[in-house]
């Protein structure tokens, strides 16, 4: 009963009275507008680096490298969203470390939200936390987290987009 409800709502968000976009959202959308395209690189929490590509109204963050903590592998899904104006909305992939995994073998997709600012070098917002009880390995819902992501920009001011 509540899957068909969600459901129901996010077709309204989808395509309720906003379907037609604004003009300011066809500049931050225009694939072909290469300064507002959101691909490359961008850093969050200090020092995890992920890869965004761009493909029309689709994002795909990945990471670049292996992560210290062992949450995670290189080009492992960061997170998976959809632009709309100036905002992204989309599902952020939770991993637990890869010792906890052994114990554990879950993964967790939570909501994200994030907020594009208008010269295209942050996006802030929130997504879901959720921890898991390593003895039982039942999934605990935490308090939303905040997220902050900085574009990674060349000395020459240019957004670094060339992928290795």
């Amino acid at each position: 009963m509540f899957r068909h409800i969600i459901i129901l709502l996010a077709g309204i968000l989808l395509f309720g009275q906003n379907a037609i976009a604004s003009p300011r959202s066809q500049d931050i959308l225009a694939p072909e507008s290469a300064e507002n395209d959101l691909s490359g690189y961008w850093k969050y929490d200090d020092d995890r680096i992920v890869y965004i590509t761009q493909d029309g109204l689709n994002l795909r963050s990945r990471h670049i490298k292996d992560a210290t903590d062992f949450a995670h592998y290189a080009e492992e899904i960061n997170f998976t969203a959809t632009v709309r104006d100036d905002l992204v909305y989309g599902a952020h992939l939770i991993r637990l470390s890869w010792p906890q995994h052994r114990i554990c073998p879950v993964d967790m997709w939570v909501g994200l939200g994030l907020t594009v600012n208008d010269d295209h070098t942050k996006l802030t917002g929130f997504r879901g936390h959720r921890t898991v009880n390593l003895v039982s390995c039942e999934i605990e819902i935490q308090p939303p987290v905040s997220l902050v992501y900085t574009r990674m920009l060349g000395a020459d001011g240019v957004p670094l987009r060339e992928r290795p």
